[in-house]
């Protein structure tokens, strides 16, 4: 029973650390879009349009998880050019 209910402990932490984790992003990168929103790609500095955008980051949030959210280091980019 005591191991039946770590199993649960652990998934609910699990699922609860994803869930907190896909709301800061979405979030962030929500503000970054209203932010930017009148800026041109920070790339190429084309114009940007609703649906071919993504919030880039200059540092890599893969190997740089400590500024993932960091405002000063993202911002938006027209999709084909964020490769």
């Amino acid at each position: 029973e005591k191991k039946q209910w770590n199993k649960k402990v652990q998934e609910f932490k699990h699922s609860d650390k994803k869930f907190w984790a896909d709301l800061c992003k979405k979030t962030c990168h929500t503000y970054i879009r209203l932010r930017d929103k009148d800026k041109g790609c920070i790339s190429c500095g084309k114009p940007l349009k609703l649906g071919n955008t993504d919030a880039g980051h200059l540092w890599s949030s893969s190997h740089h998880a400590f500024i993932r959210f960091n405002e000063y280091n993202i911002a938006m980019i027209i999709t084909v050019v964020n490769f």
